[in-house]
């Protein structure tokens, strides 16, 4: 296989190929994971009318990019390895790719909560067992700033460069620094399905549940749509935490009085309705993943009006999401909100509850025996992460690993 790669790799030279404008998407990085039983397939940049050749796995494919530069390529699906595979597009090169079972977690601060800063986490963690397991954690900015954004801060309030990330192989160390919840949910699924696994962790604390749905999808529908008429620091559908967040971080540009109007500003703030999905998940629409690990909720329980209102945007984004991702019963497990001394927090479990139920390919994690009434970061996360693993194993998976376990396209719609 190395002989055929590097036999192709000198044809392509010999053909004068410059790869110098050819740029791959960020998401591709040495060591990801990539979902089995799926095409992969590949995207980016170039010069307008530029040939892009590239080697996967012994495999080639070309394709010439469009009049605005974009560029996409396909390769066959394959099966589950622990080999580790080289992609070269171009003049790039990545190494140590492995395909497997991709997982999406995403929500706020309880997923984002780091195991090191959890209870008796580490247990269940040995070192240097986990290098099947990789991860790719998206890194923003802090959502509080009371003393206002810092220049090079400001430089990141855009859709392109929020969020930072890397592709990296679990080990000890970088468990401890990644999302606790989604931690334990991979070292069970990895132990129960016994194939590589991915984790792409994508969570903001604070976050409400609109942050994460489209911006055309907010727009036009008679619920959020007031979100882009109007200044959204006044509009009292905004969580009011969010508002004061973004006017302590834009004091240093945002003139007194000035209106903040999603779109009208260069600087964009993390909890501006949509922003969160467009800058992240919007960029990797073509990416295939098994499912999503979802715990949020927290910021849309502040009152009666926000739960009730929750059950049409949790609607909303399950089918943007599907239909970004190609994926028409693209699987979510939601965890429930534990208990908190909160008196809209039990209504929001009801709902979840509601919605598992009614909306195909959404399973719960049952967590109303766990949580801490007087700490809204419940510590315990081994205990959820596990859940949501067996969760998925016996919902996603059925019980047993099945890899070509697909989709049903035939699905009844449901609407919002």
């Amino acid at each position: 296989m190395k002989k055929i790669s590097f036999f192709l790799f000198l044809l392509f030279m010999s053909l004068g190929i410059n790869a110098g404008n050819i740029r791959l998407a960020p998401y591709f990085q040495s060591n990801m994971v990539l979902q089995q039983g799926e095409p992969v397939t590949l995207w980016g940049t170039a010069l307008p009318g530029e040939t892009i050749r590239a080697i996967f796995d012994g495999e080639t494919a070309s394709c010439t990019a469009g009049e605005g530069g974009e560029w996409k390529l396909v390769f066959a699906a394959r099966k589950a390895s622990f080999d580790s595979k080289e992609l070269q597009v171009g003049d790039t090169v990545l190494h140590n790719i492995l395909i497997g079972e991709v997982w999406v977690c995403s929500g706020q601060s309880n997923m984002a909560m780091r195991t090191s800063a959890c209870d008796n986490e580490t247990r269940g963690i040995e070192k240097g067992e986990y290098a099947n397991i990789r991860l790719l954690n998206y890194s923003g900015i802090s959502i509080v700033a009371n003393d206002g954004y810092t220049e090079e801060e400001l430089s990141r309030c855009n859709v392109d460069n929020y969020f930072r990330y890397t592709w990296e192989v679990a080990s000890y160390d970088r468990l401890q620094a990644f999302s606790a919840v989604a931690t334990h949910f991979g070292i069970q699924l990895y132990r129960k399905i016994n194939v590589p696994v991915g984790l792409l962790c994508c969570a903001v604390g604070g976050s409400a549940i609109n942050n994460w749905i489209p911006e055309q999808v907010l727009k036009h529908h008679p619920l959020t749509r007031s979100l882009y008429e109007s200044d959204w620091l006044s509009n009292e559908d905004v969580y009011i935490n969010h508002r004061e967040r973004c006017r302590n971080a834009f004091k240093r540009v945002l003139p007194q009085g000035k209106a903040f109007i999603p779109g009208k500003l260069s600087y964009r703030f993390i909890t501006e309705p949509g922003f969160a999905y467009e800058a992240s998940f919007a960029r990797i629409g073509k990416v295939r993943f098994r499912g999503v690990l979802w715990y949020q909720g927290e910021s849309d329980a502040y009152s009666g009006k926000s739960v009730m209102n929750y059950e049409v945007l949790f609607r909303m984004l399950v089918d943007s999401w599907r239909l970004n991702f190609e994926n028409p019963d693209l699987p979510f497990v939601v965890v429930q909100l534990p208990r908190f001394n909160s008196p809209h927090w039990p209504d929001m479990r009801v709902l979840q509850e509601k919605l598992c139920k009614q909306i195909p390919e959404i399973f719960l994690v049952g967590t109303k025996d766990l949580g801490d009434e007087q700490e809204i970061h419940y510590k315990g996360k081994k205990a959820v992460g596990e859940r949501a693993a067996s969760e998925a194993w016996n919902n996603v998976y059925n019980n047993t690993f099945y890899p070509q376990r697909l989709y049903r396209p035939n699905r009844k719609k449901y609407t919002y």
